[in-house]
């Protein structure tokens, strides 16, 4: 069941004044109080483990922000549920939630030392994972009175969701060009252009680049870390999906990253090493694009917003999503200008000798001396 209400997510806070025959100016702020089930579950068959956020509204008698930063306020004491496997209309798996608290959340008006979110992993005798040409039922008890909560959705048909053959050999043999031997000299920068084929099931598709480093401390701590670059919506022209990267662009974004790093000072070097590169495209299904199409910030005059949710007893979103990633490399130019560009040289890149040498043959230090690390 799919609706659209006018509902504020995790917490109500709509204002209802009370007014009296009697001419007073005592009011309430806040409406009696209902508590109303949140769900946020987005299945995704490229992952082992599947997630689930359930929690509930709250409201209280003074600032709903203060109420926000406390645990307690929006989390359940008991919950049961459990997600069902349904192929053809027969049930074939039932896989209990389990509980975990997870830690390390980023800042926000939530609690962020810790949260609850419940999970499951989907294995069996027979498959590793979920399987796409099922659909699955959330079905949520959290207490006696209340009704059962329940949602249910398909998945990205993954199998069909591809990187094209040419843009597959491409990023193995050649790597991915953003600069030629005169991109430095003549400011030309090169585009790239990765395409993909789209996956049933899908309303909406997005592409992501990532670039992957170790970043090497004064005192010798070494870290693995990436720069993502998400790259936006990608629509599908003449049944293919293909994005235009712009190279300038390329190493605009890397420098806004890692722009104002607190910690920049500390960092000896970053390491380039193999499969540096990561081409991420990721599809959403009809109810996610939905969710997403409308959460999108206001832009007109009306800032109140709709909230869509298809979960029955409660608010929230139960979705897919399914995401294919294609490894590649920065080719041999653009790396030197990963490490020499104007944007991009005051971030200490340089590359694994290790991972030079064996290159395709190529050898980045003979080209441009000075390019790997010390």
């Amino acid at each position: 069941m799919k609706r659209i209400i006018n509902l504020f997510l995790f917490s109500v806070l709509s204002a209802a004044a009370l007014f009296t025959s009697s001419c007073t100016t005592d009011f309430e702020l806040n409406a009696e109080y209902d508590e109303i089930p949140v769900v946020f579950g987005i299945l995704d068959q490229s992952v082992d483990t599947q997630f689930v956020k359930i929690n509930k509204s709250f409201i209280g008698g003074g600032d709903n922000m203060s109420y926000a930063a406390i645990n307690d306020s929006s989390l359940y004491s008991n919950v049961v549920g459990r997600v069902e496997e349904y192929v053809d209309n027969v049930l074939t798996e039932t896989f209990p939630l389990e509980e975990m608290w997870v830690t390390n959340l980023d800042e926000g008006i939530f609690y962020t030392d810790s949260q609850k979110v419940y999970f499951f992993v989907p294995t069996s005798l027979t498959k590793p994972y979920l399987n796409e040409d099922a659909t699955y039922k959330l079905i949520v008890d959290v207490s006696e009175e209340a009704q059962p909560i329940l949602a249910e959705t398909d998945l990205i048909i993954g199998s069909d969701l591809n990187w094209d053959l040419l843009t597959s050999n491409g990023a193995v043999q050649n790597g991915i060009i953003f600069a030629d031997a005169s991109t430095l000299s003549q400011n030309d920068y090169l585009t790239s252009s990765p395409k993909s084929t789209p996956g049933g099931n899908a309303d909406k598709y997005e592409f992501k680049l990532r670039l992957h480093f170790t970043e090497v401390t004064v005192a010798g701590v070494s870290t693995e870390k990436y720069v993502e670059w998400n790259l936006g919506e990608v629509a599908v022209v003449s049944g293919n999906l293909k994005k235009e990267i712009s190279g300038e662009a390329f190493y605009s974004a890397i420098n806004n990253k890692l722009a104002g790093y607190a910690d920049e000072a500390n960092v000896e070097k970053r390491i380039i090493g193999e499969n540096n590169i990561e081409l991420i495209v990721t599809a959403a299904n009809e109810n996610l694009s939905l969710f997403m199409g409308i959460n999108e910030p206001a832009t007109g005059v009306v800032t109140e917003q709709p909230i869509f949710t298809n979960v029955e007893g409660g608010v929230g979103i139960f979705a897919s999503r399914f995401s294919r990633n294609l490894s590649s490399y920065l080719s041999v130019h653009s790396t030197y200008v990963l490490k020499e560009g104007a944007e991009t040289s005051g971030y200490k890149f340089c590359v694994d000798p290790a991972w030079d040498v064996s290159l395709n043959g190529h050898d980045m230090n003979i080209t441009y001396p000075g390019i790997t690390c010390p």
